[in-house]
């Protein structure tokens, strides 16, 4: 967790590239170092759109480890929404 500590920005930046394998570790990252993000993220917060959409549109890896950061570091309320969101989908 030390070493992600004021790399959100890139992190971020890391998240919207275009190849997969780069997104992949980044979220992994993430979700590993998950206990440094906690209260940093909350609701709107830096990561938390970039987690979601990975949860609903990445790849199956890339939506276990944005779950796995997201589980670390959000409230229940907006985890449940979420899920909500992803089952949601699977009805389709």
């Amino acid at each position: 967790p030390v070493l992600v500590e004021g790399a959100e920005e890139e992190l971020l930046r890391l998240l919207m590239e275009d190849r997969e394998i780069i997104k992949e570790s980044v979220v992994q990252i993430l979700a590993k170092a998950s206990g440094y993000f906690h209260g940093r993220v909350e609701g709107n917060g830096f990561l938390y759109p970039v987690l979601e959409k990975l949860c609903l549109e990445g790849s199956r890896k890339q939506a276990k480890y944005a779950m796995q950061a997201l589980v670390a570091i959000e409230n229940d309320s907006v985890l449940k929404e979420l899920y909500g969101k992803m089952v949601d989908l699977l009805e389709l």
